[in-house]
């Protein structure tokens, strides 16, 4: 008995034990997760205004190459699609798992949130160990860090202003700017010196993932696990586009040729502009022809005349040829629902490494932020991110569509917009009249002359009119009269006789 009543207190005491061990602790899951793992999440989350860089998927991971060969600032950077939406107050915790292959030991992170623009009080260092063999994972309070950073750099005495840095110095903060909801992220992944960095050329940098979270404890847990991709599956091939869905606006096809009227659907001459202008048409008289010359942040504004709705129509198809080594840039975009030209109105542009023919498809809706509404008022072409070197760049045509999808079906199956000659009627020979996508449009300020502007304009139109009435009349009654007149002689003469 006593034996068996030692063995019931034995297990009385295990089971007790078990009841209040802690278990192991399951990482939680985080707020936002940018994986670039798989070669579908690089493209969903992929890097966009690539600006002296050069990224793409390489090795399950998002691979970095600093391109500042001939830069002065050495200021490398892009930002990551797709990763706006969610609070900064409520996740100040970062985990990051990277690769450094270069000797650089600093990594450099710009924001911008619903309460502040991205600029000099958005940014944040955080130490990287150099020269790794293998991945690394670090866990960053972001809030610290950026208070840590911002102010030292970009502060009236910082290391910014000390390079001789244009831009306004920034106060103090006393409260992080982390904050509000993210609506950008940029990774300039990495600092060595001065106002922007002077990241040599060629370092290089692989990025597995980011993860953010509400607490220093869950972000740890997070780090020693990692993202869970055991039942990741890769998305079903797209359905092909149908219907309208997978045709162009017919009205907002622009041709750069001798044979269009695209003057009257768009103006790129004389619009504001930074070392790119416009040169006329090619030799062929087949594309604008563009100069871009050597420097910084080259752009063009276009400015679009027809009305195409942002929201229906947010791809912008360009059939474009050029040359020189940058193989990225960008679209700032303007609507006149939201006419201000901010880092949250842009879209990248990625280029095939080639001088022949290309077509790009640009998503001015990539950050999906809502500002892409209403109709086009400006559209900014970067068309690179920096020049370093004079070089040539020219567009055959401008059309939208209302996805990339339907964009690259329409191209792939031999699109190249020839359908609008049929669609056009048969002109008169006598009055020849253009195609439907370059037809010259009644122009505005005609219209609004030919239209009455007060009541008493109208009322001396209208007595005109009658004026001729009138004396048409008039001789339509005097042919009359005369004509009875003379056959009333010949009879008379005929009686006599």
């Amino acid at each position: 008995m006593r034996k068996l009543i030692g063995i019931c207190v034995a297990a009385a005491i295990l089971v007790s034990m078990l009841a209040f061990t802690p278990l192991a602790s399951v990482a939680a899951e985080p707020t936002k997760l940018i994986d670039f793992y798989w070669e579908e999440l690089y493209y969903e989350y992929g890097p966009a205004g690539e600006n002296e860089c050069i990224v793409n998927w390489k090795d399950n991971a998002l691979y970095f190459t600093a391109n500042t060969e001939g830069s002065e600032l050495g200021d490398p950077y892009f930002t990551v699609s797709n990763s706006s939406g969610f609070e900064a107050d409520e996740n100040p915790w970062m985990v990051i798992k990277l690769k450094n292959l270069s000797d650089i030991g600093t990594f450099e992170m710009h924001y911008a949130t619903s309460l502040h623009t991205m600029g000099g009080a958005t940014v944040l260092h955080f130490d990287i160990t150099a020269q790794d063999t293998d991945y690394k994972t670090y866990v960053v309070n972001i809030p610290q860090a950026n208070l840590d950073t911002a102010y030292p750099l970009n502060g009236p005495d910082g290391i910014a202003q000390q390079a001789g840095s244009t831009d306004t110095p920034i106060e103090e903060l006393t409260d992080s700017t982390w904050e509000g909801t993210v609506s950008d992220i940029r990774l300039d992944c990495l600092y060595k010196e001065g106002k922007s960095g002077m990241v040599p050329d060629g370092a290089e940098m692989y990025i597995e993932y980011l993860a953010f979270f509400a607490t220093e404890e869950d972000a740890n847990a997070y780090a020693a696990t990692g993202p869970d991709r055991s039942n990741y599956v890769a998305p079903p091939t797209a359905a092909p586009v149908e219907g309208e869905d997978a045709l162009p606006n017919y009205d907002a096809v622009i041709f750069f040729n001798e044979e269009s009227y695209w003057e009257d659907y768009i103006n790129i001459e004389g619009t504001p502009a930074n070392g790119m202008y416009f040169d006329g048409l090619n030799e062929d008289g087949d594309a604008a022809l563009f100069i871009i010359e050597k420097g910084n942040d080259p752009y063009l504004q276009m400015l679009p005349y027809e009305p195409v709705d942002a929201e229906e129509w947010p791809v912008m198809q360009m059939k474009i040829r050029k040359n020189g080594s940058v193989n990225s840039g960008q679209i700032y975009y303007t609507t006149y629902s939201s006419p201000n030209m901010t880092e949250s109105q842009t879209a990248s542009i990625k280029y095939q490494a080639t001088e022949d023919w290309q077509i790009v498809n640009i998503n001015l809706n990539e950050k999906n932020n809502g500002f892409c509404v209403g109709d086009y008022q400006i559209l900014r072409i970067d068309p690179f991110t920096s020049s370093p070197e004079e070089s040539t760049y020219e567009i055959a045509y401008i059309a939208f569509f209302k996805s990339i999808a339907a964009a690259e079906q329409y191209t792939a199956n031999g699109g190249d917009f020839s359908e609008l000659e049929s669609m056009t009627p048969e002109p008169d020979p006598e009055t020849p009249t253009p195609s439907a996508a370059t037809q010259k449009p009644t122009p505005t300020k005609s219209a609004a002359a030919a239209s009455p502007s007060s009541p008493a304009n109208e009322e001396s139109g209208n007595s005109g009119t009658v004026l001729i009435i009138v004396i048409a009349a008039v001789i339509v009654v005097a042919g009359i009269v005369t004509a009875v007149i003379i056959v009333k002689k010949k009879k008379k003469s005929g009686t006599e006789s």
